[in-house]
Order: C-alpha cells, then structure tokens, then sequence
C-alpha cells in the first residue's frame, strides 16, 4: 500500500500490533486486536472488489462495439485474468470477485458502503449477492439496498 493516510493501518486511525508483540498483551489487547483485524479485512475486501468493479467498468468504456465483436476474449475475462495476475489467484476467484464488486458498486452502492467502513463482512456480501443477483426490477434492488443499511452491520456477528 501506499504512504501516509492511504495506509489499511490508518483507515480506521487503528495500529494493529506486530505478530511478536501479540504476546505482551492482556486478553482485552488481543480482543481489541481480533476486532480491529476484522474491520480491516473488510474494508480491505471492499477495496479490492471496488477496484476490480472499476477496471471492469473501464476496460468497457475503452472498447466500442464494433471492438467487441471482433475480440475472441470479451472485457470480462479479460479483467478477471488482471485481477487474477494482479493477486495471484485462480480466474475463477477473480471473476468472483469481480462479481462482488461489480453487485455493490452498480446494484447496492450503500451495501458496499457498509463493507468499505469495516462494518459487514465478506460472508454477508457473498450470501447478499448469491442471493439477489437476479432480482431485475432496479426499483426492488434500490429499497433492498437501503433495507440492507439498516440490518447487514448485525448480521456478521451471527454464525
């Protein structure tokens, strides 16, 4: 990661201690330190499925139709084999986040919103997405996105 403010350390003006330093603390230190981890890892995850949805979205506004036609690898696996370069992972893996990202940026905006603040987790994201991705009344998905708002936050800490 980048300098300065830009660091997942400072996302949430958090410092997560050194794995050697886990030792020197009290249970309520390693609590804080579990906690604190999650909401990175979130927020982390809400990064990189964010950035994967805006190389998608880039790569299309590159190519014109007529382009399209002509390519024997359309822009989403094109993308998906960046992302999976990019992290080393399979392309199935990148196309599934690429999937994630693209849901919450296009879909559910408040969601991902969530997710960016550390407050929902990729289990709920995961099971969000799974089980909404057909809806297709964008009305239906605007006010499941703000229903999502109130509820998701509590609903990673259920198993």
């Amino acid at each position: 990661m980048s300098v300065g403010s830009a660091i997942i350390e400072n996302m949430f003006e958090l410092r997560l201690p050194d794995v050697e330093a886990l030792c020197g603390l009290d249970d309520a230190g390693l609590v804080d330190t579990m906690r604190d981890a999650a909401r990175l890892e979130s927020a982390a995850t809400a990064r990189k499925f964010a950035a994967a949805a805006q190389l998608y979205q880039r790569r299309l506004a590159e190519q014109d139709a007529e382009d399209r036609e002509q390519r024997c690898i359309d822009g989403w696996e094109q993308v998906a084999a960046e992302v999976a370069a990019a992290q080393g992972i399979s392309r199935g893996r990148a196309a599934g986040q690429l999937r994630y990202g693209l849901a919450l940026a296009e879909r559910m905006p408040k969601l991902g919103a969530l997710v960016a603040a550390g407050d929902v987790d990729f289990r709920v994201i995961s099971a969000v997405v799974f089980r909404t991705e057909l809806m297709i009344d964008d009305d239906a998905v605007t006010r499941l996105d703000n229903w999502l708002v109130r509820h998701a936050a509590r609903w990673s800490r259920r198993s």
